[in-house]
């Protein structure tokens, strides 16, 4: 299963100019996330946290090692770590991105109102634009 993807991100100064360049580029909106974002550091920087509320779905936990590490599993086995000092019942890992989870390709979490799952795989491309940026995930 892949842990990770590679990650392309740019400001986007004018959201409308890229939907209609897409447009122009044959692709189709398939769905809209609806999502806030409270993204958190760990003192050394070497874990993100990202809490996340989904319209629809409810809340997610994201975290991302950030650090410099000599094989993707080795920067997995300090993810698990640091999860493991959190002492928490995050409840069952989430292999899909939101844009699946909205469509329904994949069933969400039974119980997404407390933060609970683990998001590790993005889904092969999803552009998230909150008006000044946007992030281009491929896997």
């Amino acid at each position: 299963m892949k842990t990770h993807c590679d990650e392309y991100e740019s400001t986007v100064s004018d959201p409308e100019a890229i939907t209609l360049l897409l447009g122009a580029l044959d692709y189709k909106k398939i769905a809209i996330v609806d999502k806030v974002r409270e993204e958190w550091a760990t003192g050394d920087g070497q874990v993100a946290v990202a809490f996340d509320e989904v319209a629809d779905l409810g809340t997610f936990i994201e975290f991302e090692f950030k650090g410099e590490a000599d094989s993707i599993e080795a920067a997995t086995a300090h993810l698990d770590a640091f999860i493991t000092t959190l002492d928490a019942d995050l409840g069952d890992r989430v292999h899909a991105g939101y844009p699946h989870l909205v469509l329904g390709l994949q069933a969400a979490p039974e119980h997404t109102n407390t933060p609970q799952s683990l998001l590790a795989e993005r889904p092969s491309l999803s552009i998230v634009s909150d008006g000044r940026s946007a992030h281009t995930h491929e896997g």
